[in-house]
């Protein structure tokens, strides 16, 4: 007898979630700025990867396809009442059972969430609350379809006096090529500053199956 071992889910090369807060030498000497940035970049690290894996947006060369790309939208029940809540609940557990069975878990903000441990206080499903998530949008996911790749060390933080960065947040370029210098270009070296790095490396995941069901904009 064999067996088919292989997951059913094509994930592509991983990627790099990385960012960079800049310092003054003096800030750094006289306060605990220094800490509590990499802190705060932990946070924000975290926040944006929940962001980019929970959103619909297409894979590209810089990042993989959100888990509910290619997911089609499930109506919202009208009326705003507790029955309207099981509705949608059930509605959403429904679509992912198939892959999922019994094994859901559902994901939404922080207000929706804490609505339904209130008015569903016996809620058999565990429900977690999530910055990348629009107020109101509600998320059911089977986990054993849901295929995640990545390093297994932790993120790296270093930090560097002498670098050159694109001070840039949007779209930063590489510091030169053959035809342009991107502006504007600071050197730590050159004004008495210290940059502080964090990277999450070699990130991605997948679905092997319909393991996603979604709905937004809900009346409860």
């Amino acid at each position: 007898m064999q067996h088919d071992l292989s997951t059913g889910a094509t994930l592509t090369a991983g990627h790099k979630l990385a960012l960079i807060s800049v310092l003054t030498r003096e800030v750094i000497e006289v306060t605990n700025a220094d800490a509590l940035v990499r802190v705060k970049l932990a946070e924000d690290l975290s926040l944006g990867l929940e962001t980019l894996m929970l959103d619909d947006v297409a894979a590209s060369t810089t990042r993989p396809a959100g888990l509910r790309n290619g997911v089609n939208k499930t109506t919202a029940t009208a009326g705003g009442s507790l029955n309207a809540m099981l509705t949608d609940l059930s509605t959403l557990a429904g679509k992912v059972a198939a892959v999922g069975g019994g094994d859901v878990v559902f994901i939404a903000d922080a207000t929706t969430v804490t609505k339904v441990k209130i008015l569903a206080p016996l809620f058999p499903y565990p429900i977690w609350a999530s910055g990348g998530v629009a107020d109101g949008t509600v998320i059911a996911i089977a986990p054993r379809a849901l295929c995640i790749s990545g390093s297994s060390d932790a993120p790296r933080i270093s930090v560097s006096n002498e670098a050159v960065l694109h001070m840039e947040d949007a779209v930063p370029l590489p510091i030169s090529t053959a035809s342009s210098m991107p502006f504007p270009v600071k050197s730590l070296y050159q004004t008495d500053c210290a940059a502080v790095r964090i990277i999450c490396s070699d990130v991605a995941w997948g679905w092997r199956g319909a393991g996603c069901a979604y709905t937004d904009s809900i009346s409860w």
